[in-house]
């Protein structure tokens, strides 16, 4: 099966940093308290319901994920997604 390209690296890199900008200074809103506390433990920021993620952190946890995954639809059916 052949590949699609639709955004070049540069693009796709541009997207990348401007996401990790948004985790650092917006962060992610989460009302959950124990995701909170588990997202500061791992080096996330606190600010009242919103969690900071700072670059490294989210690039640390990005380098751990497998490079493929495999899931299950409702129906049975298998999908491989990845390189």
């Amino acid at each position: 099966m052949g590949s699609l390209s639709i955004l070049n690296p540069e693009e796709i890199e541009a997207i990348h940093l401007a996401s990790l900008r948004l985790l650092n200074e917006a962060g992610i809103l989460l009302s959950h308290a124990g995701i909170r506390k588990t997202l500061s433990a791992a080096g996330g920021v606190l600010r009242e319901d919103r969690v900071l993620l700072p670059s490294d952190l989210v690039e640390h946890s990005l380098n751990r994920c497998p490079s493929m995954v495999t899931i299950r639809g409702r129906g049975g059916g298998i999908t491989t997604l990845g390189d």
